[in-house]
């Protein structure tokens, strides 16, 4: 079976960007406006400015949330350092909830795969389409698939 890949990513907003950047910029200046009259103030806004540049590099990143379905294994990739994957073989079933996908595990923690931070046109296309795939992958490796969605 072909390789399924879904970005569950809220993108970040260029409002959001532009917001936080006049943010670092604000401390950089009060930082260097204020280090020769209070040192410690002022270097401290300084450094909480540079900090907050990266930050700003790395919100696309931060907010990740992908998820890829193959024919030997499921991943969730979530934020920056939160990466799961699980053969086929340890999923013993996989229960689709109404705002939740639930991946039940042999050995280990379950796998959830939450709905409800998507919009309502996201949850009205995207998610049948991750059902769809979800059902078909555990019908080709023999994974019961429980309904759980009412109505």
């Amino acid at each position: 079976m072909e390789e399924r890949t879904f970005d569950l990513t809220i993108p970040v907003t260029r409002l959001f960007r532009i917001m936080w950047g006049t943010y670092a910029t604000i401390l950089i200046f009060l930082g260097i406006a204020n280090i020769e009259d209070n040192s410690f103030l002022g270097a401290l806004q300084l450094l909480f400015g540079l900090i907050t540049l990266p930050f700003m590099g790395l919100l696309h990143r931060i907010n990740k949330y992908i998820i890829t379905f193959s024919n030997a294994s499921l991943e969730v990739v979530r934020g920056l350092f939160k990466r799961r994957r699980v053969h086929w073989e340890s999923i013993s079933k996989i229960e689709i909830q109404l705002m939740k996908l639930e991946f039940v595990l042999a050995k280990g923690r379950n796998i959830k795969v939450d709905f409800s931070a998507m919009s309502y046109n996201d949850n009205q296309i995207i998610k049948p389409q991750i059902i769809e795939a979800v059902t078909a992958f555990a019908e080709e490796k023999g994974i019961p698939v429980q309904d759980s969605r009412s109505g």
